[in-house]
């Protein structure tokens, strides 16, 4: 079904309300490990929805780098989440990446797998995830969970003002 936008960002703000729990899901990464948000209670968790050919999200790209490098003694997991459905689509992004910029993607990349989600029995990409359970419709997507499993931060769009909240959200989560 088609919604105009002002239609889809209230759809978003209402699923993921902040201090509401967030949607279970699982995501199989670049190398074959499964996640499952479950499973990572205790840590907080940032998510970025993006896909390969968005070039707002890959001009964002060093800036992620920065502040996963900035929390690596801290106990955050990173999750680059891809609607982009093939595995070799990213491993070129992450070479041209390599080759062009000079640096690695340090989050940890899930491409279009399957995935499972509590309560559902079907399965289907990560597009599924990002649309249905997060209800993202603007690329990058970033979520902030914390540690008990409620969000924290979201938001659509990219830009250094939405980084910098980014940032100061999981100052104030890892202070707690």
């Amino acid at each position: 079904m088609f919604y105009p936008t002002e239609v889809k960002q209230k759809l978003f703000e209402e699923k993921n309300q902040l201090g509401t729990p967030a949607h279970n899901f699982k995501v199989i990464t670049i190398q074959g490990d499964t996640i499952e948000l479950k499973n990572l209670k205790g840590k907080i968790v940032v998510i970025n929805f993006f896909f390969a050919e968005c070039p707002p999200c890959i001009a964002e790209i060093p800036d992620l780098n920065r502040i996963v490098n900035k929390y690596q003694t801290q106990e955050i997991i990173f999750l680059a989440i891809s609607s982009s459905n093939d595995k070799e689509r990213l491993k070129y992004l992450q070479a041209l990446l390599l080759e062009k910029k000079g640096f690695e993607w340090q989050y940890t990349l899930c491409p279009a797998y399957d995935y499972e989600t509590l309560g559902h029995s079907f399965k289907s990409s990560n597009r599924k995830i990002a649309n249905e359970l997060y209800m993202t419709n603007t690329y990058p997507t970033h979520i902030i969970i914390d540690k008990d499993g409620l969000f924290q931060y979201c938001t659509q769009g990219s830009g250094t003002d939405k980084l910098a909240i980014m940032e100061k959200t999981i100052d104030l989560l890892i202070s707690k």
